[in-house]
Order: structure tokens, then C-alpha cells, then sequence
């Protein structure tokens, strides 16, 4: 009985993926790849999605095939596949197909190269014994055949094939065969096939680095002195290319040869830090793309607007209300509006019932002037900031200044406790200070009854040469009602606290 053993050995087949980190596409129309190199499993059992055989054991004859492990060596298994035929048939054929899955990370080349031997024994006959590497189910030449042989041969299988991306079963078919008809025997023969240190290369696919573009935009433009802003450079490959560019990009102002900040690209973009312009007009700001292995450099500018800032002005007085002839100090303010931000300079200039004084210059945000103003009642204080290079001039709201006569307050024979009524009191006060000689003031004297009431107008002070007082005699009536009386003396400079008095009549 004739009886064909089928063995293939698989000692340590160790499969290298040599992935080559290439560029962006530039000339050719694809898009940028960056392959990530990674060594391959061995071809161990586990590897193996499976197996195929394929018997035609011939007229009069039967045939099997199986695959079994053996030999383990350090861990790594190899297979033996075994063919048995038997009887007088005319042809034994076996096919045998060993595959694994693998995953491609684009298109590109494999080079798959093996070292085979084949031995035959047996009668003298016309016999084949073939080693196909497949791709994707198919196969792929060169392949290796040993034909009518009657010891044993070795040859090394190499070829290269192109292949796509993704996954694919890569393997080996084996074919071993008496390929004669009329061959008729009983005795029996074995064809071995070996297959060792299989290598496994892929190549991708060259591609060049994509061009890019890079622009440039503001969290706030136009923006103001003093306020800040970020800039976001958006970085995207330029047709044909295609992809997500990553990388530094670095953002200079003008022609700054040192960058003000380096951010790294997050999906196609890069924010700088916030920034902010202490003086207004306008800027250039660049942002450099350095580029990776496959996307080229570039750049973009922004053309950023900086506007003076807006302001405030406030106005305060250090004494208010005055007395004629009394110094006073007026203190502008001047504040910057939000979002600027900053120290304005400049100068102020400060207004007094429409008449403007001279400019007085600015100092930490603030200025001040002292004036003595000689002329009694109400006067009309404004300050005008006029602005500088980086800020906005503004005008406080009006301030009204309350200048009052110095006076001595009410003389003797006031204050008095009571008073009869019918009789005559003299009431009386004098200028002093820088209000003295003052001799044309047309001053009032006011009376409030007993328990409240209208105010009634008693009658007008007059000076007097001799004792250069104000004199006004109140005239009181023994019809009057006895209780007690509220004075008030208005100067006409529009002070009333500490100008009353009360006087008992009974």
C-alpha cells in the first residue's frame, strides 16, 4: 500500500514589520501617512486563522490530510502536515493552506522571503512539490517548485507584492502532487516540504510632507490699551494633502526675533497665552509653524488694532463748603474704563464758572490745584482730562462749591436766654477773616414762631461804620406770643449751618 506523508516545518518564524516613518503627501495625491513601526507575533499556533486542505487522492486510491504542531522549540511551535495516500490510483494531490491575519497601516509594498527545502523518497516517479506565498487568498509569484526530484533540494523564496491598507491573511499554499495519470503503484512514497525563517517586510508607500497654510486670529480685535488677548493660529494642510498637521507653533509680535510664547497643536490649532498692549496702535503678529515629519513649515499674520482706552474723571474738594478767601483744593481723578486698563498721563484742566485755568499735568492718575475763591455762594467746579497717546480725555461731573462769609457768629447782646416782650434786641455779627471790610453785604435776618411753622422774614442787616458790624433791632410786641423764637441769618452766600439762634420771649 502506497503511503505519502506531506511535512512542513515551522522552527521560530519570526515576521518583522519594518514600518518607515515617512512624510505628508506633497507631489502625490494621498494623504499624509505617519507609519508606526511595530515588530510582528511570531507565527506561533495562536496566530494561525486557519487552515485549508484540499484532497484528490486519484482513481483507486484514498488520501488524508492533517496539520499537527511538534517540536517545540523555546516556546515557538512548528507544524508538520502530513499526506497519506494509498492504492492504485492514477494521481494523490494535496493542498495545504497556512494563513495569518494582518493589519497594514497603508498602502505600500511586502516583501515576504523564506528558506525552503523539499526531499522525496520513494519510487522513482514524476512529482512536484510547490511553495505559493498568498496574499489576501490569492497567490502571488514568484513561488518555489521542485519538480521530479529524487533528494533533497533547498532554495530561498523572495517576493514583493503590493498591497493595501488594512487587514489581510498572509500565508503559504502548498501543493505536492504525482502529477503522472498513468503512474500505478502500490509502493508507497513521501514528499516533504520545509519552509523556515520566514521574514516578512512591509514598506510604505512615499509620500512626500503636505504643504500648509497657517492663520491667525484674535479673542479681541480691535482691543483697547491695557486690555488683554489671546491669539489662536489654525494650522491645515493644503490641497491635495490631507490630515491633521501637529507640532509647535511659536508667536512673535512685529519683527521680534524671539517668540512670546510656544504652544503645542491640539487638532489643527495652538492658543497663546493672553496678552496685553500697554500702548495703543497697531500690531503685527506672526505665528511660525514649525512643521513634523509630515506636514512642511508655514506661517500667518494678524494685523491686531489697539484703540485708546476710555476713561473717568472724578473731581473731589478738600473743603466744602469754604469761606470767601479760604483755600481749597480740587483733585481730579482720572480712572481707566473697563477692559483697559493702565496709568493715563497727560494733563487736566480745571474750570470754574466757565472760565478754564491752566492745564495741570498728571501724576499717578491724578491731579490737583488749590484756589482760594474770594467770592461768596455757589460756584461750578468741573475737571476736563485732555487725554494722552494711549487714553481717552473725559470731563467729571459738575461740582458745586459752596463759598461762605467768614463771619463772627452772633454778638452780644445774643446770645441771651429770654428777652421781655415790647422790648427792642439787637442782633448783630461782623465779617472777619478775609471777609472783613466787606461793607456792602445785604444780609437777612429770618423768624420762626413758637412750635414751628413759615419762616418770616424779619428784615435786612445794615452796616455800621462805627463798630463795622451788622446791625438789625428786632422790634418785639408784648402781643406777640411768649415762647421760644428761631433767628437765622442769611448772608446770601448760601450757608445756613451754625447761622441760627433761639431767643425766649416772655
Amino acid at each position: 500500500m502506497a503511503r505519502i506523508m506531506v511535512r512542513t516545518a515551522y522552527r521560530r518564524f519570526v515576521c518583522l514589520f519594518y514600518l518607515v516613518a515617512l512624510l505628508a503627501l506633497g507631489a502625490a495625491v494621498c494623504p499624509a501617512v505617519r507609519a508606526q513601526s511595530f515588530t510582528n507575533p511570531d507565527f506561533e499556533t495562536g496566530d494561525f486563522t486557519g487552515y485549508n486542505t484540499v484532497v484528490s487522492p486519484g482513481t483507486g486510491g484514498t488520501g488524508t490530510a492533517s496539520v499537527t504542531t511538534f517540536d517545540t522549540v523555546a516556546g515557538v511551535p512548528s507544524f508538520a502536515a502530513t499526506y497519506s495516500f494509498s492504492g492504485t490510483g492514477s494521481v494523490g494531490d494535496t493542498r495545504l493552506a497556512l494563513t495569518q491575519s494582518l493589519t497594514f497601516p497603508s498602502a505600500g509594498t511586502l516583501t515576504i522571503e523564506a528558506d525552503t527545502a523539499a526531499t522525496f523518497s520513494g519510487p522513482s516517479m514524476y512529482n512536484i512539490v510547490e511553495i505559493n506565498p498568498t496574499l489576501g487568498g490569492l497567490s502571488v509569484t514568484p513561488r518555489v517548485q521542485y519538480f521530479n526530484f529524487t533528494g533533497t533540494a533547498g532554495r530561498t523564496l523572495s517576493v514583493t507584492t503590493a498591497v493595501s491598507a488594512g487587514t489581510h491573511q498572509v500565508g503559504f499554499l502548498f501543493r505536492l502532487t504525482n502529477a503522472v495519470s498513468e503512474y500505478q503503484s502500490s509502493t508507497p512514497y513521501t514528499l516533504t516540504a520545509f519552509l523556515d525563517n520566514v521574514r516578512l517586510t512591509f514598506t510604505p508607500e512615499s509620500v512626500t510632507p503636505a504643504e500648509t497654510g497657517t492663520g491667525v486670529s484674535a479673542s479681541v480685535n480691535p482691543s483697547v490699551t491695557g486690555q488683554s488677548a489671546t491669539f489662536t493660529a489654525t494650522v491645515s494642510a493644503t490641497a491635495p494633502g490631507a490630515g491633521t498637521p501637529t507640532g509647535q507653533v511659536q508667536f512673535f509680535l512685529g519683527d521680534a526675533t524671539t517668540p512670546f510664547d510656544t504652544q503645542t497643536l491640539s487638532g489643527g490649532q495652538a492658543t497663546s497665552t493672553a496678552q496685553t498692549f500697554a500702548a495703543a496702535g497697531a500690531y503685527q503678529v506672526k505665528a511660525v509653524y514649525r512643521g513634523d515629519t509630515n506636514f512642511n513649515p508655514s506661517q500667518g499674520t494678524l494685523s491686531q488694532s489697539v484703540n485708546r482706552a476710555a476713561t473717568t474723571t472724578g473731581l473731589s474738594s478738600s473743603q466744602n463748603p469754604s469761606t470767601a478767601g479760604q483755600s481749597a483744593t480740587f483733585t481730579a481723578t482720572v480712572g481707566v474704563t473697563s477692559p483697559g486698563a493702565g496709568t493715563p498721563t497727560g494733563t487736566v484742566t480745571f474750570t470754574i464758572d466757565g472760565t478754564a485755568g491752566a492745564p495741570v499735568s498728571v501724576s499717578g492718575g491724578q491731579a490737583s490745584t488749590t484756589l482760594a475763591l474770594t467770592a461768596a455762594g455757589p460756584h461750578t467746579v468741573t475737571a476736563t482730562y485732555n487725554g494722552d497717546s494711549d487714553f481717552q480725555g473725559s470731563t467729571s461731573s459738575a461740582l458745586t462749591q459752596t463759598v461762605g462769609y467768614s463771619w463772627s457768629g452772633f454778638l452780644s447782646p445774643l446770645p441771651r436766654q429770654s428777652v421781655s416782650r415790647g422790648s427792642t434786641l439787637p442782633v448783630k455779627f461782623a465779617l472777619t477773616g478775609a471777609s472783613a471790610g466787606i461793607t456792602t453785604l445785604s444780609g437777612k435776618l429770618y423768624v420762626t414762631g413758637p412750635g414751628g411753622g413759615a419762616e418770616t422774614l424779619l428784615g435786612t442787616f445794615k452796616y455800621s461804620l462805627r463798630s463795622g458790624q451788622y446791625v438789625y433791632s428786632w422790634n418785639t410786641s408784648k402781643s406777640q406770643q411768649a415762647g421760644t423764637y428761631t433767628l437765622r441769618a442769611d448772608l446770601g452766600d448760601g450757608v445756613s449751618v451754625g447761622r441760627t439762634i433761639q431767643v425766649t420771649l416772655r
